[in-house]
């Protein structure tokens, strides 16, 4: 993977986050970012643009806002964690760019603290401790069923429901076609097959949610969490190794990108062109001796408010009114 491009994917990235600010359009967010990535893009190689749009989520069940579907006046909120994601094409490569931000307000020079409590941080304890037992206890030919149900035995107990999406599975690029699997806690879709199998590189897109029905709802009513895979500062993604346990390795492998999503049918030749050079998702991992308070990740503060995570976390920043049991915390 070339650093220099991935460096100047990260800046770009970066310049984006700048211009968020709370009560911002939505729709002026995403137009504003994308004329800085293009721009940026551009300077360096004239065929480079992007590979699919800038997305902001903020709490939907859909979690995509685009121009020509975001309502006129919906607005950038404080205190609320927002995705930000975008596609970059540059050179021969196509970089799945994303993070999560906390949007907060400065008082002089020193921006406030959001901190996450009661629903919020009960969604996202939850995400984040399921994403913990599952990386410590999966093993090659482990059923996918298997790990579908850590998510939900672990959302039960913090009172909490899957709610879609909730992993993503795909191989390595070995000439074959590249396999794709996701499931969903729907009525439609009770069961889960395949398995996991040496070699394969897997990510995990842990969503869970409070709400009682996973009805589309406002953003206002239905609190809940993604939590992004992307807080890691190892630059590093998960594989099976030969002895069946998760490894930290393989950096430079090929495969099969999940941002395949959310690409239009307008670009979509052009993205499985260039596929295989798909920067790689990233798992991320606590160090040890880690507590529930330090599933977040460092605040990074800009002079605008917006509070970046990424790396370990202040201790006051998540406090779940559930705890979580003993045996989980034996995988911490």
């Amino acid at each position: 993977m070339d650093r220099p491009l991935t460096e100047m994917c990260q800046s770009i990235l970066k310049k984006i986050l700048l211009t968020l600010k709370p009560d911002k359009y939505i729709s002026e967010a995403i137009l504003e970012g994308e004329a800085i990535a293009v721009s940026a893009l551009r300077s360096v190689d004239p065929d480079s643009g992007l590979a699919f749009p800038l997305s902001l989520s903020i709490g939907s069940v859909i979690g995509d806002y685009s121009p020509s579907d975001t309502i006129v006046s919906a607005r950038l909120p404080m205190h609320k964690l927002i995705r930000v994601k975008i596609g970059l094409y540059v050179g021969k490569n196509v970089y799945y760019m994303g993070t999560t931000v906390v949007l907060g307000v400065s008082e002089g020079t020193v921006p406030t603290f959001p901190q996450l409590t009661d629903k919020s941080a009960t969604c996202l304890a939850a995400a984040y401790i399921a994403y913990l037992l599952i990386t410590k206890q999966v093993k090659s030919q482990t059923p996918l069923a298997e790990v579908r149900s850590i998510i939900e035995s672990v959302s039960q107990h913090f009172g909490v429901q899957l709610l879609e999406g909730v992993a993503s599975y795909c191989l390595t690029d070995n000439g074959v076609d590249h396999k794709l699997e996701v499931f969903q806690n729907a009525t439609d879709q009770p069961l889960v097959t395949g398995f996991l199998a040496d070699g394969d590189i897997f990510v995990l897109d842990i969503i869970v949610t409070d709400a009682k029905d996973t009805a589309p709802k406002p953003v206002q009513e239905q609190p809940y969490i993604y939590l992004p895979p992307e807080l890691s500062a190892e630059g590093k993604i998960f594989t099976l190794g030969k002895t069946g346990l998760v490894q930290k390795e393989l950096q430079e492998m090929r495969r099969f990108p999940l941002a395949r999503r959310h690409i239009s049918q307008a670009n979509r030749r052009q993205f499985d062109h260039y596929k295989d050079s798909m920067q790689p998702f990233v798992l991320t991992k606590l160090a040890s001796g880690a507590n529930i308070a330090q599933i977040l990740s460092t605040l990074q503060i800009n002079s605008a408010g917006c509070l970046v995570l990424a790396g370990p976390v202040l201790p006051n920043v998540v406090k779940p009114p559930v705890q979580p049991t003993e045996e989980m915390r034996r995988y911490f």
